[in-house]
């Protein structure tokens, strides 16, 4: 029924669930899956060290993390850090996108997927989403619930709302 399914991978527990079904249907239907991870740009430093805990590439990055500079004091309004603002390189993001994409394509092979591709994107994620989806021909968008996102989602909208009202094909939204 669909050839190509397009998942969203943000690193947090719905979006591991999303990574589950969707696989699980890619490999039931012969379908290809599509991995996409976009950039981590607004995540505290914190979350970005327990997703690579959590899948395993902490080592990997361990260095670039204690590279990370304060750019500014503690905001309470800003979901940063405890020790405050902090701009984190894009190679940092970069490499935590290829690192986390490589552990979820092993998830996903291990699940019987044979036809794996990954992406990374780079914006507002709700569009990124929706442009790799028509970008890449996908014919099924498989998306957590709520990710990374939660607070700011009370003021912007969730990236699964965003996606579920403008996507051209169907969108599955996992809890």
């Amino acid at each position: 029924m669909f050839e190509k399914i397009l998942v969203a991978l943000d690193g947090s527990e719905r979006s591991d669930h999303a990574l589950k079904a969707a696989a699980s249907l890619a490999a039931s239907q012969g379908s290809q899956l599509i991995l996409l991870h976009v950039l981590l740009r607004t995540t505290p430093i914190d979350v970005i060290r327990d997703i690579a805990e959590k899948h395993g590439f902490l080592d990997a990055i361990k260095g670039d993390l204690e590279n990370v500079q304060v750019v500014a004091p503690p905001v309470p309004a800003v979901a940063a850090s405890a020790s405050g603002v902090i701009m984190i390189p894009s190679e940092l993001l970069t490499h935590v996108a290829e690192n986390y994409l490589t552990s979820a394509e092993k998830e996903a092979r291990d699940a019987g997927v044979i036809d794996v591709t990954s992406v990374i994107g780079d914006g507002q994620a709700g569009r990124e989403v929706l442009a790799w989806a028509e970008d890449k021909g996908a014919d099924l968008i498989v998306l957590g619930s709520r990710g990374f996102g939660d607070v700011k989602s009370i003021f912007l909208g969730s990236v699964s709302h965003k996606v579920a009202q403008e996507s051209k094909v169907p969108c599955l939204i996992v809890k």
